[in-house]
């Protein structure tokens, strides 16, 4: 739909041309098949005794199968957006809705950048290079590093031994429980003279400071695409399967983000937006994949001593091998970061855009705002050492953490510097003034 709104009638034919023969082949074997089967179908009924009731049992009980696929289909709301009756229907209408919002997106994105070249004081010039991964739906609950009992990040455990400017912040929190909406949290930010909504845009910052802006993405996400990547000089998507069937493995990023290191741009900003823990947890950790506990570990006798179902039980085995995956991912990340970005000034920084409920609270998992740890994030970073003593890296662990905060946080450590008044809320500011977010507030009021 996307490509068909961007398009016109003339392209759409140089297009047609292209994939001709193979549509002519498809379609021709397409029929071939069908005339096949029909001929061996009518040859069987014509020479088979008739079993009126038998075929009527069977017909019966086909129709309830279909009906009752039909019914979970429908039900199920990312099946549901791809129902292929229901998307022709409406093709027309969806094609027309791209078009206008891009119309809208285009003016949005040239307010966001006037806004932020007024706001502009000055920007540090020295070489930095900043890499942000972004996770999805992972929760800090889940995580050895964190004090979870399984050990899920033995590589990421092992790299912070290692590495001295290796930190975590223990008390991490989300703003929001869903992806769309916790990405405007962390990188829309309101500015002086904000109307109704925030002007400020993270990128539109980057970009009106000089930097580089690279975006490599593991997700499908139209919105996440027009509202921020499309700030980026490089966009590499590497899923094109949108809704919850996609089982594209994150060491995609890993070749796009090693060359991106390679470029040595002055002052570059990378943004790595992974699939991560994204439900359904099964698709995103390799088949093969082995856990380091034993089955019966004391995660597994808590769920049962709670009468979690054996989904539920079956569902946290498959979040726990994805966390374990995503440690493997995190921690190469890390290594050619730390390998490539050479003598320039380096950040690299990871939080996860949401949590997601894994059986601890209740008989279910999932994204969840219901419960904290759909809020619960992790946060992880590494400098090199001169980048660490200047960010005031030794006071990390003693700090809190609030997403919607992430936009301060990164203008600070790029040496951004504008007209805003809300500088203590970069966490690497020596004034850094913690407010619990709404989130926090709801499942640990403040005593």
């Amino acid at each position: 739909m996307e490509s068909v709104a961007n398009t016109h009638s003339a392209e759409a034919a140089e297009y047609f041309m292209t994939v001709w023969p193979d549509v002519f082949f498809w379609v021709f074997l397409s029929l071939l098949t069908f005339a096949v089967q029909g001929f061996a179908v009518l040859k069987y009924l014509r020479t088979s005794e008739p079993h009126p009731l038998s075929y009527q049992k069977l017909t019966a009980g086909l129709v309830v199968v279909f009906l009752i696929l039909a019914a979970v289909g429908w039900i199920s709301r990312p099946w549901r957006h791809q129902y292929p009756v229901l998307v022709w229907m409406r093709f027309a209408e969806y094609v027309q809705t791209f078009k206008d919002e891009w119309a809208t997106i285009e003016d949005e994105r040239a307010d966001e950048e006037k806004t932020a070249a007024a706001q502009l004081i000055s920007a540090d010039t020295e070489p930095k290079t900043i890499v942000l991964m972004v996770g999805e739906s992972i929760t800090r609950d889940n995580l050895g590093l964190y004090g979870y009992s399984r050990n899920t990040t033995p590589k990421l455990t092992a790299f912070a031994k290692a590495n001295g400017d290796f930190r975590f912040i223990p008390d991490a929190w989300s703003a929001d429980a869903s992806t769309v909406a916790a990405f405007r949290s962390m990188f829309d930010f309101r500015v002086t003279g904000d109307g109704q909504e925030p002007t400020g845009n993270l990128f539109a910052f980057f970009k009106a400071a000089g930097w580089h802006i690279t975006w490599i993405s593991n997700q499908d996400n139209y919105a996440i695409k027009s509202e921020w990547m499309d700030y980026a000089d490089e966009q590499i998507v590497l899923n094109r399967l949108a809704g919850r069937s996609s089982k594209s493995m994150d060491d995609v990023v890993l070749a796009p983000l090693e060359k991106a290191l390679r470029n040595k741009k002055d002052r570059q900003l990378i943004v790595v937006h992974m699939i991560g823990a994204h439900p359904h947890f099964m698709l995103h950790h390799p088949d093969d994949m082995k856990p380091l506990w034993d089955d019966n570990d004391a995660v597994t006798q808590s769920l049962e001593a709670e009468g979690r179902s054996s989904f539920v039980q079956m569902s946290r085995q498959h979040y726990d091998l994805t966390v374990l995956y995503q440690n493997q991912i995190l921690e190469e990340s890390l290594q050619l970061t730390k390998s490539l970005a050479g003598n320039s000034s380096s950040l690299w920084f990871f939080l996860s855009d949401h949590g997601v409920e894994t059986g601890d609270r209740g008989d279910r998992t999932g994204h969840s705002q219901t419960t904290p740890g759909g809020y619960r994030i992790p946060v992880l970073m590494w400098a090199d050492s001169k980048t660490a003593q200047t960010l005031h890296f030794d006071r990390i662990p003693k700090q809190s953490f609030r997403s919607d905060w992430l936009s301060y946080t990164l203008l600070d450590a790029a040496g951004i510097r504008w007209k805003g008044k809300v500088l203590a809320r970069s966490v690497f500011r020596p004034d850094y003034l913690w407010q619990a977010p709404a989130s926090k507030q709801r499942f640990e009021p403040t005593k």
